[in-house]
């Protein structure tokens, strides 16, 4: 299977990084393997053979990929930092290998990893609070608000160049009269002083220009 599979990583239709996907890190997270450093497999990428009619160390005497031109061969093998097989050879006696499902970590499967302790857990330090000079607490403390002519119910004030008048002046000059205006109007619509209320004599009518 390795040849056929290396022969497809030299014509471009897989990768290195998807064999070993596929060969060590998906059988080793699905079946909790334990890691093995000292076991592994060397092969030569740019060997090309034919495949026989079978394979010498195979217990099936035939092979469907007979005669099949494949590029790349394992070389050594290396068991538990042994070598067990190179270049043909096989150095280790029968049954040398080993479950690794019955090592004490084999099957245990990697507990997830606990949330951090609240001691660890990392917090924002609260910021003090600003206070204003003069103010017992300046929590409730608004900044004032700033009119302009344009709000409602505020004099409209127009300055010409050079006038030599200031804001302040001009509005309370401005004061007097509208406090004037106002009190002409309310008496009006009061009446007389009295309590009478008399209300303004008819408009006589003028006769149209086609009457005359």
């Amino acid at each position: 299977m390795l040849p056929l599979l290396l022969t497809a990583v030299s014509e471009g239709r897989l990768s290195l990084d998807d064999l070993l996907q596929r060969l060590h890190h998906n059988p080793r997270r699905i079946f909790h393997l334990p890691p093995q450093e000292d076991t592994y497999v060397e092969v030569d990428l740019e060997h090309e053979w034919t495949i026989p009619s079978h394979m010498p160390f195979s217990k099936a005497r035939w092979t469907p990929f007979e005669g099949q031109k494949v590029k790349g061969t394992v070389r050594r093998v290396v068991l538990r930092g042994e070598v067990a097989y190179i270049d043909g050879q096989v150095l280790v006696p029968p049954g040398y290998g080993q479950d690794v499902r019955k090592w004490p970590q084999g099957a245990v499967p990697q507990p997830p990893p606990s949330a951090p302790a609240a001691s660890e857990m990392t917090t924002t330090p609260e910021r003090p609070r600003r206070g204003i000079p003069g103010l017992p607490d300046g929590r409730f403390h608004l900044p004032p608000r700033i009119h302009r002519a344009s709000d409602p119910g505020l004099p409209a004030v127009f300055l010409r160049p050079g006038a030599g008048i200031s804001w302040g002046s001009r509005a309370r000059a401005e004061e007097p009269k509208e406090k004037a205006s106002r009190k002409a109007a309310e008496l009006e619509l009061m009446g007389t002083p009295d309590g009478t209320y008399y209300p303004p004599p008819p408009v006589p009518r003028q006769a149209s220009p086609q009457n005359l």
